[in-house]
């Protein structure tokens, strides 16, 4: 995994109808509430419930999806998909935390 991202606005844009007020107030909800994503994910780790892992892994695919984080999108299915088979890997839910905090900071720098 990568530990850079650079943001395809225009294929963001795109999948949004070039809707850039759509886009401007998405990468604000994803910033305010980043620190609540990364929350919850440690949190489900922290229960050692694969249920809870799955679900979170899950609402983050479909959020990372959004701004076109083909790498954040695939990292969140694998741990979906491991988690729906009961499995927990740690190594992956911190790169994911991780996506989750570069992801902030570079909308909140697209934003500036």
């Amino acid at each position: 995994m990568s530990n850079s991202l650079i943001l395809d606005k225009a294929a963001v844009l795109e999948s949004l109808g070039d809707d850039q007020e759509l886009f401007v107030e998405m990468a604000r909800m994803f910033i305010e509430e980043s620190a609540v994503y990364s929350h919850n994910l440690m949190a489900a780790l922290a229960s050692g419930k694969p249920e809870a892992v799955r679900g979170e892994a899950h609402t983050l695919k479909s959020l990372l999806a959004a701004f076109a984080d083909n790498e954040g999108h695939s990292l969140a299915a694998t741990i979906e998909i491991q988690a729906k088979n009961g499995q927990i890997d740690t190594e992956k839910i911190g790169l994911l935390e991780a996506r989750i905090k570069l992801m902030a900071e570079v909308l909140r720098q697209e934003l500036e």
